[in-house]
């Protein structure tokens, strides 16, 4: 058998022949030898000597192979010592448990608008796990099951199921949302919604970008080839605070038809943004903070805020001494996350 060789029945380890170009392989034709564990081990000590891959990473990599995984990358600012407040960790993880939903319910609808959504994805989402934060950067992963890829009578493949289908939607839409901030456009989001984000995935997504206040987002993912993937994927991108604006104008064009809506919301400024010189600041600038808060029209709400110097100020210093701040003007909508381009007043308390 190609220079390899298998005793009696029992689990054995298949050692690499005489081809230097053969692959290895391990047969587990039985889990009942008491020496199971240790010839696991050799043969993972086998494959690591010929892929050149730590012992560890392989029996990682070989208990994940049913599982595709969406690995999200915060920046350094955010982390201390290795660590991030329980406040980013919990936010993150509730809003991408909301954002899976979404993305379930569309992939099982295809409709651009799920009015259940909830209930419609959330069996996929309870099937997801949150895997170990990586080294080298904080973040989160969260591991979907593919499950295996059976064969068809005929020997075909058999259609992707539900889980990898979910995540190539999602690739494809951050690919979008990195093509829409490039060009400044919603226009891309709005093309793309049938087989991207749709109104329920934007509406979550937007919300998960600006809870974080990260600033960026890396996101990765990496395909089981237990199924293959479809050609239109891309499997990384790097969404920017910058996608806010776009994202909520998507959102306002692929939702129910509604007018601006005069809201007042009184809460903490979270996130202060401005490339200008903060004791040289000019009226012509670009000041932008982020403010987690509440008001009677949408309850809790992330806001993202374009203020003029002279309050961006006041901004400042609310943020530095922990004061209440009130902000009156128009958003596209009432939703859960929104942005705030000229706003009729801003006060401190």
């Amino acid at each position: 058998m190609n220079g390899r060789y298998c005793l009696g029945g029992a689990l054995e380890l298949f050692t690499l022949g005489p081809d230097k170009d053969s692959s290895p392989e391990i047969v587990l034709s039985s889990s009942e030898p008491e020496d199971v564990e240790r010839r696991i081990r050799q043969a993972l000590r086998t494959l690591s000597s010929v892929t050149g891959m730590a012992v560890e990473r392989l029996a990682h990599d070989i208990s994940m192979f049913d599982y595709d995984l969406l690995r999200a990358r915060l920046p350094g600012t955010l982390v201390l010592r290795d660590s991030i407040h329980l406040r980013i960790a919990e936010k993150f993880i509730v809003n991408a448990r909301k954002f899976l939903t979404s993305a379930a319910a569309a992939e099982i609808r295809k409709v651009i608008v799920v009015p259940d959504n909830q209930s419609a994805g959330a069996e996929y989402a309870n099937s997801c796990r949150l895997g170990h934060t990586f080294k080298g950067s904080f973040g989160f992963t969260i591991e979907s099951p593919a499950g295996p890829a059976a064969q068809t009578l005929d020997g075909e493949a058999p259609p992707a199921p539900l889980e990898r289908r979910v995540i190539e939607r999602i690739a494809r839409g951050l690919t979008l949302v990195e093509k829409a901030t490039a060009v400044k456009s919603a226009e891309p989001l709005l093309i793309g919604a049938s087989e991207g984000f749709n109104f329920n995935m934007l509406s979550d997504f937007t919300t998960w970008i600006a809870d974080t206040s990260a600033g960026k987002i890396k996101y990765d993912i990496t395909l089981t080839p237990a199924w293959a993937p479809s050609p239109d994927i891309r499997l990384s991108a790097e969404i920017e605070d910058t996608a806010l604006p776009i994202l909520d104008s998507a959102i306002s064009q692929l939702g129910p038809a509604v007018g601006p809506v005069l809201v007042t919301v009184v809460g903490q400024v979270v996130r202060l943004e401005t490339r200008e010189i903060p004791a040289n600041l000019l009226d012509e600038g670009r000041y932008e903070i982020g403010l987690e808060g509440a008001s009677s029209e949408t309850g809790s709400i992330a806001l993202r805020v374009r203020l003029s110097a002279e309050d961006y100020l006041l901004a400042v210093d609310a943020h530095r001494n922990g004061r209440v701040v009130a902000v009156t003007g128009e958003i596209g909508r009432a939703s859960k996350s929104a942005t705030m381009l000229q706003p009729s007043s801003f006060r401190v308390f």
